[in-house]
């Protein structure tokens, strides 16, 4: 209750500043000792090293606590009074100390200060941001599996500092966003399903604040900038995991920002040109040439005419989707003349409706990988014998593709066939 909140946050108010003490002083014995005992690994360290080491963590994990535990009337009086010499600590400790000895748990209580005092965090983001994310990418980029607790911390505070605090993304420059956007795109490869869902909600939350600034300020330069820097980089990324059969749980949401992509490039009326005057007539037509160029270096047992086929299918499962939506919301909307039992099933049929095309889309994207199994396994068959292969036919068994174009040269694609 409130009476419980007040009485712990005084006694923390008591506590802090011999946190900070303890915390800083450790800090700096640590720092001493594995300065002089630099090949020293962790678990060889004296038990006295370990034991100051648990002691900083259980301090990073009592703030922790104190913050998700603090009421929001509190939190005017936490971001004043703890948290600027709190981060100081933390942070300088984190940048000085070797990173077999860096706490993890400072990822995770910075999270945990961004989604519970969210945009009171603002001016700090940047801080935190430039001291944990380079420090801890550096830590972890030699492989896919080092520094397990901290590779899914570091995902973990890059989803919360794009959730609550995307401004910090907005001051960056075009070096410092690629490098965002890579480790973003890193994040899907991994085959941990929890980093992976951090990689894939981050993604589409990014895009999500992207596509509300566009419509706020009704000006499309942000999304066009991004997507002309970008866009390619994520959709050969998300065509490579989601290929890869190695990411089944996090397939459906992977789908699910392959097919907003998609709306944006059928018609976001604050989309730029992405493309040179002469390389296509409109946005998708250039995108989908690109992608269908891709797949064919990916996937060069398939003909062009499945690629294309399937390229084609993103573009009008989504445009059907967004227009078949409208539609419905149209129809869902109240009206003087409509009554309370018609309007809830109208909306339970535009929330069916829209599920129904986006599984849609899902199953055309699964359609691509049977395809890409069943050609790829027919290629690498033994030859049958005629009568084998009429068999196999007759039973959509191994079937070749229904047409190829040329000699297997990928066509240029325009708006018609899309």
């Amino acid at each position: 209750g409130a009476s419980v909140n007040g009485a712990f946050l005084l006694q923390f108010t008591n506590l802090y500043p011999s946190l900070i003490k303890l915390y800083t002083g450790y800090a700096q014995l640590m720092s001493q000792w594995y300065t002089a005992n630099p090949s020293v690994p962790r678990s060889a360290a004296p038990p006295y090293i370990k034991l100051m080491s648990t002691l900083k963590s259980e301090i990073l994990t009592l703030f922790q606590v104190f913050v998700a535990k603090s009421m929001k009337r509190d939190y005017d009086q936490i971001v004043e009074k703890f948290v600027p010499n709190f981060l100081n600590a933390i942070l300088t400790d984190y940048t000085q100390c070797n990173h077999l000895f860096k706490e993890y748990a400072c990822l995770n209580v910075c999270s945990a200060l961004i989604e519970c005092l969210d945009t009171k965090m603002n001016p700090f983001v940047p801080q935190m941001f430039g001291t944990l994310f380079q420090v801890t990418l550096d830590m972890i980029k030699e492989s896919m599996d080092n520094f397990p607790d901290h590779r899914l911390a570091l995902f973990k505070f890059l989803y919360h500092v794009n959730k609550s605090c995307f401004a910090v993304f907005e001051q960056m420059n075009k070096t410092q966003m690629q490098l965002v956007i890579n480790c973003i795109m890193w994040a899907h490869e991994h085959i941990d399903p929890s980093i992976c869902d951090f990689g894939v909600k981050t993604l589409n939350q990014f895009l999500s604040h992207i596509r509300r600034i566009t419509q706020n300020n009704h000006d499309g330069t942000l999304m066009t900038m991004f997507y002309q820097n970008f866009l390619f980089l994520i959709l050969q990324k998300l065509m490579s995991v989601m290929t890869d059969t190695l990411h089944k749980s996090s397939f459906g949401a992977m789908c699910n920002t392959l097919q907003s992509i998609c709306v944006d490039l059928n018609g976001n009326p604050h989309l730029g040109q992405l493309y040179d005057a002469n390389a296509a007539q409109s946005n998708r037509e250039y995108v989908a040439t690109q992608l269908c160029n891709f797949l064919q270096q990916q996937f060069a047992h398939l003909t062009p005419a499945v690629i294309q086929e399937f390229v084609f299918g993103l573009f009008q499962l989504a445009n059907a989707q967004n227009a078949r939506t409208d539609e419905l919301v149209m129809m869902s909307t109240p009206t003087k003349h409509t009554n309370n039992a018609s309007s809830a099933t109208a909306a339970a049929t535009t929330t069916t409706t829209t599920k129904t095309q986006s599984n849609a889309f899902v199953q055309h994207c699964e359609d691509f990988l049977v395809a890409i199994r069943s050609v790829h396994r027919s290629t690498n068959a033994p030859q049958q014998t005629p009568q084998a292969q009429s068999n196999g036919h007759a039973n959509g068994v191994g079937a070749a593709p229904a047409t190829a174009v040329g000699n297997g040269a990928m066509n240029e694609l325009n708006d018609d066939d899309l």
